[in-house]
């Protein structure tokens, strides 16, 4: 049972790569909370990745609202590694994911001002949103 604490999961993402994920750690000088390697066996299940991954997963159980969760993740991770993320983004599948689990209220919503925008532009990622309600009022 939820305690109505929206659960957030904000996620720098990175795939369809040649080279081991370590190099990625050491351009972005990020620790990665995933990486895959292709072929490796994706968790408990008979899936495999069809490509080297890595990724950066912030998880953050609040009911903040999941706008301003983004505008602190981009400010403290993507701005100040813009260049390289555009480097890679470039030659690779990058993606920025944003999950949120909403257990509280009745209206969830997203509102990313031009300024986050041009920051996201910039760096050539993906952006994927999905939104679970699962609030009973």
């Amino acid at each position: 049972m939820n305690d109505g604490i929206n659960e957030n999961y904000i996620t720098l993402k990175f795939s369809d790569f040649e080279f081991p994920p370590e190099i990625l750690t050491k351009k972005l000088n990020l620790d990665p909370t995933h990486t895959a390697l292709l072929g490796e066996t994706r968790g408990k299940t008979i899936l495999k990745w069809n490509s080297n991954m890595w990724s950066y997963e912030e998880f953050i159980k609040t009911n903040d609202f999941i706008g301003d969760l983004v505008k602190n993740f981009i400010s403290r991770i993507i701005t100040p590694r813009l260049k390289e993320i555009k480097v890679l983004t470039d030659a690779h599948y990058g993606e920025l994911s944003i999950v949120q689990y909403y257990y509280s209220g009745w209206n969830p919503g997203y509102h990313f001002s031009k300024g986050i925008l041009s920051v996201i532009n910039k760096t050539g990622l993906d952006i994927d949103i999905d939104t679970y309600c699962l609030s009973e009022t």
